[in-house]
């Protein structure tokens, strides 16, 4: 059986097209845990709908925690030998899971990996991410050619259940958790295996997370990538290397978000800028050019560097 995990929070617009997508799969051996986050919406009502006329369907209900909390919960509840996501706003193909099922079984391995689309509210596409069928990696493979470009989404992987004892998502966080989670159940012997079916459907909406400019939740991509770091590099040091590229950049997204919000003075501004000065040469080869560029006139000319800033969202 496979385990569905869906956290729902305020997305009475979008959750039964999430559910019915995930009701119509070609694979039907499914447990689907619809946990309402305590929206305040109408879907808790709609959950329970569901669950009156799928018995597949389990709902909790809870307090709002946040998407981490509700997963961590789903994963308490989880019978199912294989677990996998879906955000509660997003959708999948018919065949995803069976797709996804079928090769974890076919290639002993960990995890599955499908391919995913980008789309707007319309279903235009806006990216994709396409996979070679039934190509497998191993260990530090997984890390290089897919934790370190963070491809690190949970949402379009089925994992045995059997190696997330161990693992959860940071309490509280929205930036970053998927990335410590998946850094936290790999392992030297652990096996992907990558399907090219393009099975989840991940909706951008204005205003997510990833659209929005500076605010408290912010440094929680400092906190994630920080933990992220420490969890790689403990089982693979030879990576350490590449992977503090997280550190770095994370730090330069915060700064780059103070810098608009005028919050240049605040003491964790200083202390950022200061870990990047300090590591900037160690992180230095593995930058792009306009990194590099961007860290050097911050450092050297904040004026300039406010200014510029500036120019670039005045234009966005």
């Amino acid at each position: 059986m496979i385990s569905v995990i869906v956290p729902v929070y305020k997305v009475e617009k979008y959750l039964k097209r999430c559910v019915r997508s995930i009701q119509k799969q070609t694979y039907t051996d499914l447990e689907i845990i619809l946990i309402d986050d305590g929206s305040p919406d109408a879907c808790g009502k709609i959950c329970d709908e569901f669950s009156n006329e799928d018995k597949r369907i389990k709902v909790i209900h809870k307090e709002n925690e946040g998407l981490s909390a509700a997963r961590n919960i789903g994963l308490q509840y989880a019978m199912g030998e294989y677990i996998t996501f879906v955000d509660s706003d997003d959708y999948i193909s018919e065949t995803c899971y069976e797709r996804l099922i079928n090769a974890i079984e076919k290639y002993e391995t960990d995890i599955a990996m499908c391919g995913s689309l980008c789309v707007d509210e319309n279903g235009k596409v806006l990216s994709q991410d396409i996979f070679e069928e039934g190509k497998i990696y191993t260990g530090k493979e997984i890390v290089n050619e897919y934790v370190l470009s963070l491809k690190t989404s949970v949402w379009n992987k089925l994992f045995r259940k059997e190696i997330l004892i161990n693992s959860q998502f940071p309490y509280g966080r929205i930036h970053g958790e998927d990335l410590v989670f998946i850094t936290s159940l790999l392992s030297s012997d652990t096996r992907l295996v990558t399907v090219e079916e393009k099975g989840y459907y991940y909706v951008k909406h204005e205003g997510s997370i990833t659209t929005k400019g500076f605010s408290g939740k912010s440094f929680d991509e400092v906190y994630c990538k920080d933990v992220a770091y420490n969890n790689i590099v403990k089982q693979f040091p030879s990576i350490k290397e590449k992977a503090i590229i997280w550190k770095f950049r994370s730090r330069m997204n915060v700064i780059r978000k103070m810098t608009v919000n005028n919050s240049r003075n605040s003491e964790i501004y200083k202390l950022y800028l200061s870990w990047l000065i300090e590591n900037y040469g160690i992180c230095k080869r593995n930058l792009q050019l306009k990194e590099r560029i961007e860290f050097v006139i911050c450092h050297r000319f904040p004026k300039m560097y406010i200014k510029l800033i500036g120019i670039v969202i005045k234009n966005r």
